[in-house]
């Protein structure tokens, strides 16, 4: 009897051993399919944030292209504004050089007109001159024929009153 209490205290242990063994197994069994529940709502969140990721970083990527293209355009108005600018300063320089350029043809004109004039007048004055030196030679001569003519008769009477013996 003792040995068969000491087989069933052993068979009691060894059946709470088992039980025991068996609860701790199922709840393994538990905490691996709780595991594995948690592991698959893991992979879906992590394929969840890849996808929120992928999202993120093409929305980001677009921002950034389009705040490139915007920055870029700005730099391009301003560079337009700015060769604008040059190009009205330039027209302005042109429009004052043609400006200064006629009124010096204008001068350039005037002068030429009042040299022509001034020729023209000089010519005049030289024709006059001429006219006048004319006449006097004109006169001169007359006077010259005049007294040549005047001066042949007293000529001759001076040769012949020479000529003459005296008595």
């Amino acid at each position: 009897e003792s040995e068969l209490h000491d087989k069933t205290s052993g068979l009691q242990e060894a059946v709470k051993t088992m039980k025991w063994s068996m609860d701790k197994l199922s709840d393994a069994k538990n905490k691996s399919a709780s595991l594995v529940e948690e592991l698959k709502d893991l992979r879906e969140r992590k394929k969840g944030a890849e996808v929120a990721l992928k999202e993120k970083t093409e929305q980001l990527v677009l921002e950034l292209q389009a705040k490139a293209h915007a920055d870029v355009d700005k730099r391009i108005a301003a560079l337009a504004k700015k060769h604008a600018k040059g190009l009205e300063d330039a027209d302005k320089k042109a429009k004052k050089i043609v400006k200064q350029t006629k009124e010096v043809s204008a001068e350039i004109d005037s002068s030429e007109r009042k040299y022509i004039d001034l020729v023209m007048e000089g010519d005049s004055i030289v024709g006059r001159i001429e006219d006048v030196k004319m006449r006097q030679m004109q006169e001169l001569v007359g006077r010259l024929k005049q007294q040549e003519q005047t001066e042949e008769p007293l000529r001759q009477r001076k040769v012949s009153v020479l000529s003459k013996p005296l008595n």
